[in-house]
């Protein structure tokens, strides 16, 4: 009975045991099976979870390299196919190919200034410098030095800022903020209107970018975070990263970014984000 006993007890673990050893050696598909309700159980919960996270991110990795590949490839194809014809006399250097071949060479300095940002992202949780600081200050700086490009542009930018404090990178939530307007200046065309709205609603600072531009389709809407994402009814020279840089560092501050829009009548961003008492809380509400 003690031998029987033991041996049934310790079958879950072998189980286990064997389990860790296959995912190890790369078999991402398994699982184990049949465990007992109890400590053990739930230990073989966690192993299967943590196992489906595993094989989820091993998906997400390919997903990744086949977009940067995907991406290098169109600029270094032009390059190369001009470069070859210049060397074969099949055509002059031109002004004109010249100008393609920079134009192609700022296209892949763009894509690797933003795959560093990406990168610099993913490990944002690890290396923000968190500071009490005022979000309402960070944001009209950022809006002012955004102020000449929008007049040049026809678009009219309007802002009501309340005095909100939280607790983050400042480098970071720049690139927040400026992402949410320099996807406004590609898209609002001129005579649009660009609101900036920052509230303090329960624990949380919320800022939200509205514009009146074309809206995004809704069959996109649920996939403008993902990575390299580009709608194809958009033309861009983007490389589809942006807003899944700011998804991130909003995510590393504890926050997220939301998208809401309607063809044809606007999109609103709104980013949420954990709020510091602002120091006006002592004397009374927040002032505007």
């Amino acid at each position: 009975m003690g031998l029987y006993t033991a041996r049934r007890a310790t079958a879950p673990i072998a189980e286990l045991t064997g389990a860790a050893r296959d995912l190890a050696a790369g078999r991402r598909d398994r699982r184990v099976e049949g465990a007992p309700d109890n400590e053990i159980g739930q230990l073989a919960t966690a192993f299967n979870t943590m196992a489906d996270r595993i094989e989820k991110e091993d998906e997400l990795r390919r997903l990744f390299a086949a977009d940067v590949a995907h991406e290098l490839r169109t600029p270094l194809a032009i390059v190369r196919s001009e470069l070859e014809a210049l060397q074969d006399g099949v055509h002059e250097p031109t002004p004109e190919i010249m100008a393609s071949l920079h134009e192609e060479t700022l296209r892949l300095g763009r894509l690797t200034a933003d795959l560093e940002a990406l990168a610099s992202a993913d490990a944002a949780a690890f290396t923000l410098e968190r500071a009490p600081l005022s979000l309402t200050a960070l944001i009209r700086d950022t809006i002012d030095g955004f102020a000449g490009q929008f007049t040049e542009a026809g678009i009219d930018l309007r802002t009501d800022l309340a005095e909100v404090h939280v607790n983050g990178d400042a480098v970071r939530l720049r690139q927040i903020v400026t992402n949410q307007l320099t996807n406004a200046l590609k898209f609002v065309p001129a005579g649009g209107t660009v609101t900036v709205r920052l509230d303090a609603e329960d624990d949380w600072a919320v800022l939200r970018v509205a514009d009146t531009g074309p809206g995004i389709p809704a069959e996109d809407l649920p996939r403008v975070f993902d990575r390299f994402f580009r709608s194809r009814t958009t033309r861009t020279d983007g490389s589809g990263i942006g807003l899944a840089v700011a998804a991130e560092l909003a995510a590393a501050h504890g926050g997220t970014i939301t998208a809401d829009s309607t063809p044809g009548h606007g999109t609103t961003f709104t980013t949420r984000l954990p709020v510091l008492p602002s120091p006006s809380d002592a004397s009374g509400p927040p002032r505007r």
